[in-house]
């Protein structure tokens, strides 16, 4: 249900609330991946690159421990990316 209240909140362009919405899942949910995720790009819509990519790396760490290589090897990437324009 946060999930989709945030990713509604940044369809309307109201990170903020959607950045609360997302850490809300967090808080209750520590092992979802995709509110990690989430959360990662609200942070990098409002230049705060550092936790962004704290956040980047936690949703790749879980997504290796359930075993979702293809994913986390993209997020690796795109940290990769992230490292040659930070």
């Amino acid at each position: 249900m946060h999930l989709l209240l945030g990713d509604t909140l940044m369809q309307q362009s109201r990170t903020q609330e959607a950045i609360a919405q997302f850490q809300e899942v967090i808080e209750r949910a520590p092992k979802k991946a995709d509110a990690y995720l989430r959360l990662s790009n609200a942070l990098m819509q409002q230049n705060q690159s550092k936790e962004a990519i704290t956040n980047l790396e936690k949703a790749r760490d879980l997504l290796q421990k359930q075993r979702n290589t293809q994913e986390a090897d993209k997020i690796n990437q795109l940290l990769a990316k992230l490292a040659q324009t930070t």
